[in-house]
């Protein structure tokens, strides 16, 4: 069936892109499908009429057209689900609709929470002890307790306290606050591991209905995990957990004068310098992703009465096409580097991910002039297949004709012969 499917491809859409020339010789060389293609499982299951395996023709060519318009890395390699669904679609412009869906997702949304990777180890694995469930759970409670408690009963100033500013949480839209109060929590799970923790607190935190709700499924260092977990029956706030509070960033630090604080804001107009200063005892970030003005950290800044400064990045990253606000957690892991003596470069480096400029939505990449190119060669392609066709009924129908027409003379010969 593979080896059919490839001869499918190479018959037929080598008239239409590149890719089909090339499918043709790795086929003649490797009975494995490329990755291009669906499964085996898939092939065998869903691909055996003649009009499946046009129509899976028809959607890797234009797969390869969109590779072609937008970049080979535009388009991820499709699960078995996603070609089901793509190749029930009937309509050519459909199809291009769900390519940039595609596009749209493996750019933005389907990342989000999968920027940041972790290492799975087996339990034997470089370890001398096996710790789960409420066991690890208390023994990190205890060791990030002890390095704050450490800090706190032996007065070292090696790190400052962190305050995150919340002004703009409740002023965000319904689909934005479920990311800002979720980074919150991965802000907190990576000072947790840390060896050199931050004090966090959470300023002008003034939350409405549907925050709180928010905040009770996410912030787990407040209110406890899900109920279902293991860790839910023994779960008590930590003494050294995030405090949260409504208060402005000033109140909260009180006794602290306000030129031994630093905002952190990716809009401020002047850098961090390559040392900590040494009179600086409290660093503010804002949970902002800085796309308006009005809510933007530097604004924030304003409005706090403390002066702004901004980390680095376009020094040691190429921003052109990715976004200059990193995620909270990642700035906080550059400024714990920063302050703990690394240079910014390495810092940099080390905590934080480039990452693309998000596209507003999908429909807007569908109205952008390389998505629109794309789809009238697709649909051209798809009407100049629809002409063949039809030219080809109509060309076995005349041979149709022409064939009935010798058989009923032929009849009529037979006839008078055997009348004779």
């Amino acid at each position: 069936l593979t080896r059919s499917i490839f001869g499918l491809l190479a018959s037929k859409g080598v008239r239409r892109c590149p890719f089909s020339a090339t499918a043709a010789q790795s086929a003649a060389s490797d009975d494995s499908p490329p990755p291009l293609l669906p499964s085996r499982d898939f092939l065998k299951n869903n691909v055996r009429t003649a009009p499946e395996k046009e129509r899976l023709t028809s959607a890797i060519s234009e797969i390869e057209m969109y590779k072609e318009f937008h970049g080979s890395d535009s388009i991820p390699s499709l699960s078995d689900k996603q070609w089901e669904s793509l190749l029930t679609i009937k309509y050519p412009d459909e199809r291009c609709n769900f390519l940039a869906a595609l596009h749209f997702d493996s750019e933005n949304g389907s990342n989000e929470g999968g920027m940041r990777s972790m290492e799975v180890r087996e339990p034997s694995d470089s370890q001398m002890f096996d710790i789960r469930g409420q066991d690890l759970r208390k023994l990190m409670d205890s060791v990030y307790g002890s390095r704050l408690w450490s800090r706190e009963r032996c007065g070292s100033e090696d790190l400052p306290r962190l305050v995150v500013d919340a002004r703009f949480l409740a002023e965000f839209s319904t689909k934005t606050q479920p990311v800002y109060t979720r980074s919150v929590q991965d802000l907190n799970d990576s000072n947790w591991s840390s060896p050199h923790p931050f004090h966090i607190s959470i300023a002008n935190f003034r939350p409405d209905a549907q925050l709180s709700e928010l905040t009770k499924r996410h912030w787990h260092f407040l209110y406890g995990p899900p109920s279902d977990s293991i860790n839910a029956p023994s779960f008590r706030i930590h003494p050294f957990a995030p405090t949260v509070s409504p208060r402005p960033v000033r109140s909260l630090l009180n006794g602290i004068d306000k030129n031994d604080i630093i905002y952190v804001s990716q809009r401020a107009q002047q850098f961090l310098p390559e040392k900590p200063p040494k009179n600086v005892k409290a660093l503010v970030v804002c949970l902002s992703g800085d796309n308006h003005h009005s809510s933007s950290s530097a604004t924030a800044a304003i409005a706090e009465r403390i002066t702004a400064y901004r980390i680095p990045i376009e020094k040691h990253l190429d921003l052109s096409s990715c976004s200059r606000s990193p995620p909270i957690w990642e700035t906080v892991s550059a400024l714990r580097r920063w302050w703990m003596g690394e240079e910014w470069r390495d810092a940099i480096k080390k905590s934080i991910v480039p990452r693309r400029k998000k596209t507003k939505s999908v429909e807007e990449t569908m109205k952008t002039n390389t998505f629109l190119a794309f789809r009238s060669a697709v649909m051209e392609m798809n009407n100049a297949r629809l002409e063949r066709q039809r030219r080809g009924e109509g060309e076995r129908g005349r041979r149709d004709g022409r064939m009935e027409r010798r058989e009923g003379g032929g009849m009529k010969r037979e006839k008078r012969r055997r009348s004779q």
